[in-house]
């Protein structure tokens, strides 16, 4: 039998304690991600016996219903239900800071060094020092400033994309 949408959706809003306590609601595949103005509001146990939802899940400052592959055809409904914002960053301005101060910038350090990781990489890779066949792609040139441009080159704007990615990670 096909999930009722419309009721499941008004049963959800309901259980997380109506459309005033909901700051953003989206969803990825399998969740709808919600973001509360208070968490206390918001009955499990109620949201749990809902028809549908598989369990609830608070994480990263979200309360997350776990629905299965029709949550997007179940948002659709749901968004009906109240004007609920998208938005990343009002979802992530209510969300309170998990962990302490170290986990914290730990957190803050990894998230801006692993996209940095592919370039970093591949840039060993092409140089002189970390190419295995190095002597056999050599062409002859012999250019004091071949060498610089083409080894080097990659990493003239690591800086500029960096200060990006950090920027990012404040926001």
């Amino acid at each position: 039998m096909a999930l009722d949408y419309v009721t499941t959706s008004k049963k959800i809003l309901d259980a997380v304690g109506g459309a005033d306590n909901i700051v953003s609601a989206t969803n990825c595949m399998t969740r709808m991600r919600l973001v509360l103005a208070d968490e206390g509001k918001a009955n499990d146990d109620a949201v749990k016996k809902i028809k549908g939802v598989k369990s609830v899940i608070k994480q990263g400052g979200q309360y997350q219903v776990v629905i299965g592959n029709e949550v997007s055809n179940l948002m659709k409904e749901f968004n009906k239900l109240g004007a609920f914002s998208e938005d990343a960053a009002a979802a992530k301005g209510a969300a309170k800071p998990e962990g302490n101060p170290v986990q914290r910038l730990f957190g803050f350090v990894a998230g801006c060094l692993t996209p940095l990781l592919p370039a970093m990489l591949g840039r060993y890779g092409q140089s002189p020092a970390g190419s295995a066949h190095h002597a056999e792609c050599d062409v002859g040139y012999r250019s004091d400033l071949y060498v610089p441009v083409l080894y080097g080159g990659q990493l003239f704007l690591l800086p500029a994309y960096y200060a990006g990615l950090v920027h990012r990670q404040k926001d």
